[in-house]
């Protein structure tokens, strides 16, 4: 998605993409993979191994969901500016809760991604046009809701380039 697309990205069209991506990641890591086909702790995917991807795009997209479901439920929301810090590979993935190591944490890490894409395309499909465009502070700057649900959007997109 290039940024001409996003950038004209309507919220139905963005409900759209968010649940392609619940599909999308579930098929990023298949069975054969959990099985020890990929390694999941060493580097395979654009620096990232499969296991911290996957750590750190649930706990990213968790942030961006409850940012965009605090724009659209709250009058006048004031974000930290680190919910729209994008993790790159390297940072520091801890697990995320209990049973998150091994082949069975990357499951309920994978879980928990596909929830949240699911969770927040629900979201999406139920808010009224008007609440988009309401205005929402992160750290110093304005932007909208509308902003923090493209940005969810483009890192999905990013994450399974």
């Amino acid at each position: 998605m290039d940024r001409h697309q996003l950038a004209n990205l309507s919220p139905p069209d963005a409900a759209v993409a968010l649940r392609s991506y619940v599909r999308r990641f579930g098929a990023l890591v298949r069975p054969g993979e959990l099985a020890g086909d990929l390694p999941l702790d060493g580097v395979v995917l654009h620096g990232w191994s499969v296991r911290s991807l996957l750590a750190a795009a649930a706990r990213y997209v968790d942030a961006l969901e409850a940012a965009v479901r605090r724009g659209l439920d709250d009058e006048t929301p004031a974000l930290d500016v680190a919910v729209l810090r994008r993790p790159e590979p390297g940072d520091p993935v801890a697990p995320c809760g209990p049973g998150a190591n091994g082949d069975a944490g990357v499951e309920l890490l994978l879980d928990a991604l596909i929830a949240t894409y699911g969770r927040l395309a629900e979201r999406v499909a139920r808010a009224p046009v008007k609440d988009w465009e309401r205005s929402v502070t992160v750290g110093p700057t304005p932007t909208t809701a509308h902003e923090l649900l493209r940005e969810a959007v483009a890192y999905g997109r990013t994450a399974l380039d």
